[in-house]
């Protein structure tokens, strides 16, 4: 699939264009399902991954890493 890059608009929401670009929805529908739309920091994790499930009602893992290493997205019940 090819991906439609939605950029932020601001310099505390690059959340919000990553998740519209990778729900594939545009930046308006992502900031009104924002669980935090008014947040001063930018998005949690948490809060990433809800607005992630809001876009695409699919579930979205998020796991703390430590600086430095990747980690590759995994889908629900796939082995690590």
């Amino acid at each position: 699939m090819k991906l439609k890059l939605v950029r932020q608009q601001n310099e505390l929401d690059c959340g919000l264009g990553a998740a519209a670009t990778i729900g594939q929805c545009s930046y308006d529908k992502a900031a009104n399902l924002d669980p935090n739309p008014y947040g001063a920091n930018g998005l949690t994790n948490a809060e990433l991954t809800t607005l992630l499930f809001r876009i695409t009602g699919q579930n979205w893992i998020s796991e703390r890493v430590k600086p430095g290493k990747m980690v590759q997205a995994k889908k629900p019940g796939e082995d690590p």
